[in-house]
């Protein structure tokens, strides 16, 4: 089940992220979802998700890089 640990209030704007999967397919969705801002397929929220970095272990394409 989702867990909140602390105070922790969710994603914020200049947060970091840091990503580590060795599946390529399904975290190219995920990581487009929150890198990048003209994505549409679904409603974010009012937050806007610009991360201060990205860090993947591995490239997972050439957009993301």
């Amino acid at each position: 089940s989702p867990t909140i640990i602390g105070d922790y209030t969710g994603i914020n704007k200049n947060d970091s992220i840091f990503i580590s999967n060795f599946r390529a397919d399904r975290v190219r969705q995920l990581l487009e979802s929150l890198l990048n801002p003209a994505f549409k397929k679904f409603e974010r929220g009012d937050k806007n998700y610009f991360f201060q970095n990205a860090l993947g272990m591995v490239e997972y394409s050439k957009n993301l890089n």
